[in-house]
């Protein structure tokens, strides 16, 4: 890896599974899938569907998007450290991804199928209410981030 990263973290270290039972979280390990990025790599694009939820173990990623009235501007959102959560669209059950992910130095995601993992949490109910409420607290971080860069933007 690059001379930017750390040490790479596990699932169990990640907000939004830190604490649960052990039994749950094993499962989930069965379903992720470990991707690698070179430099500059684009993860995914705004506006492709929402299929997996992704978590950095290692690495830098930045996530922006397009001004829908000048797609010739980017707008930096919010820069993903190991064991941020991010295409969280996916696990919520939106549509489509709503920013574009780019690596920022060697990265490696710790991508998992929304719909395995909505299926998971959906037959531990206890697992699934703390999840989805860490989520929501994640929406809220990141929709007040999106929220200050647009502010930055509409006084520049």
């Amino acid at each position: 890896m690059g001379a930017n990263t750390g040490s790479r973290v596990t699932l169990e270290s990640c907000s939004l599974f830190r604490g649960l039972a052990t039994d749950v979280v094993d499962r989930i390990q069965k379903m992720v899938l470990e991707r690698r990025f070179v430099t500059d790599e684009t993860i995914f694009e705004e506006g492709q569907p929402a299929v997996e939820l992704c978590i950095l173990a290692e690495g830098s990623v930045e996530l922006d998007y397009t001004l829908p009235n000048n797609p010739k501007v980017l707008v930096a959102i919010t820069r993903v450290s190991p064991g941020d959560v991010f295409a969280w669209s996916a696990l919520a059950g939106s549509g489509c991804l709503t920013a574009r992910a780019r690596t920022l130095d060697e990265s490696c995601v710790y991508a998992i199928p929304a719909d395995d993992l909505r299926a998971l949490l959906d037959a531990h109910v206890d697992a699934g209410y703390v999840v989805m409420t860490r989520l929501t607290e994640l929406v809220a971080s990141r929709l007040r981030d999106t929220r200050d860069q647009l502010r930055w933007l509409q006084s520049g």
